[in-house]
């Protein structure tokens, strides 16, 4: 069975939800999620804002507490929690790639191009409670 959030199954996540009288609608998470993204990684980028987007994104998901009246409801409240953690995703890669690229990822921390280091893709994984990054050369 997939996992749910941290060792809660998946299954316990939904009924949880379902069963909850009041709460939370999904799409106050969603417009939540997007706002936290625009904010703190659109525009302007540097390492302290991605940190800062990723608290957001942990108060996000510690702080909703989502309801769903049907499965349909239940789908995107799924959704709203892979979303948070695709955000966190896109912050920690900020935060690793120290470097500018032009108009489309710029940095106001690190403003200039660093072909040397950062002319790769970087993959992350998580093992245990840690974030493993790794650049892959082209």
């Amino acid at each position: 069975m997939p996992e749910g959030k941290g060792t809660e199954p998946t299954e316990e996540f939904c009924n949880e939800i379902l069963n909850r009288e009041e709460g939370n609608p999904w799409q106050d998470a969603q417009a939540a999620i997007q706002n936290t993204m625009t904010n703190y990684n659109c525009l302007y980028r540097s390492g302290t804002m991605a940190q800062r987007g990723i608290e957001c994104l942990n108060y996000i998901e510690e702080s909703m507490k989502l309801v769903a009246a049907n499965p349909h409801e239940m789908t995107h409240c799924l959704e709203m929690r892979n979303l948070i953690e695709c955000g966190r995703i896109i912050f920690r890669s900020t935060i690793e790639r120290r470097e500018s690229r032009g108009g489309v990822f710029s940095r106001l921390d690190y403003p200039n191009k660093d072909d040397v280091n950062f002319n790769c893709f970087i993959g992350q994984r998580q093992e245990g409670i840690q974030v493993v990054f790794r650049k892959i050369n082209p």
